[in-house]
């Protein structure tokens, strides 16, 4: 799933541009209401893959989640976050 959420953001070859560039023109041209830098779910749906828990699942097994596939705020968050540092985009911290 992280190879296909990869290829989906920066293209086969990869475009020569980061992935929040890319991602930011995305949902501005397109899904101006997707908060992909605040929602894993947001961002599988802004690159046009499924965000189901079964895709979660599969991602969470890529990003090796410690914890249950069960779908949850917590796996939610870390596959988000993890994401986030793979494609090398910095998410301030919620206070």
């Amino acid at each position: 799933m992280f190879k296909k959420l990869f290829d989906a953001i920066f293209g086969i070859p990869p475009a020569p541009q980061t992935a929040e560039t890319i991602l930011d023109k995305k949902a501005a041209e397109h899904h101006p209401k997707l908060d992909y830098k605040n929602s894993i779910v947001d961002l599988l749906e802004l690159v046009g893959l499924p965000s189901d828990l079964k895709s979660r699942e599969e991602l969470a097994k890529d990003l090796h989640y410690p914890g249950p596939f069960d779908g949850s705020a917590k796996m939610n968050e870390y596959l988000h976050k993890h994401m986030m540092a793979r494609l090398g985009i910095v998410i301030e911290e919620k206070v």
